[in-house]
């Protein structure tokens, strides 16, 4: 349940001008492991699940040159009422969490947790919880955030 009260709304006479607080509307949590060398049945042989993406260094892509680095990319998507807490939970509880495997991997490779948050109203905030974060550095990865706004009608 979330921590975050609903979300104000704001009116001018009969018509409606926005809210203004509450959560995430969409959120995306995305493990990523880069690297030259990077070979992405390697990776799943060692986190013990398969990834949502990979390719190979040199594997052409949609767009562009070919992939100057493999990466191994696993993502966990999920809509409000949904957290970011909650998938970020759920990411984590499908890998190994012991920080000397992280110190291992992190000498190979680079690694990064990322959010992707979509909002449609404004101020959309959230807190994420201590032992996450404590997770988090164990595992000595770097976290990144993304905020997209997808208002109606702008």
């Amino acid at each position: 349940m979330s921590d975050i009260p609903d979300a104000p709304r704001f009116e001018h006479g009969a018509d409606f001008i926005g809210e203004v607080g509450g959560g995430i509307d969409e959120t995306h949590v995305t493990l990523g492991i880069y690297g030259k060398d990077l070979n992405p049945g390697e990776i799943s042989k060692l986190l013990g699940c398969v990834p949502t993406h990979s390719h190979l260094r040199g594997e052409k892509r949609r767009r562009g040159p070919p992939a100057v680095e493999g990466a191994w990319v696993f993502t966990v998507k999920g809509e409000s009422p949904a957290e970011p807490n909650e998938l970020l939970r759920m990411l984590l509880a499908r890998i190994p969490s012991g920080g000397a495997f992280w110190q291992e991997l992190r000498a190979r490779f680079k690694i990064r947790i990322s959010f992707a948050l979509f909002v449609t109203e404004w101020v959309r905030g959230f807190e994420l919880d201590p032992s996450l974060l404590a997770r988090l550095a164990a595992m000595g990865v770097s976290v990144g955030f993304s905020i997209y706004s997808e208002r109606e009608g702008d």
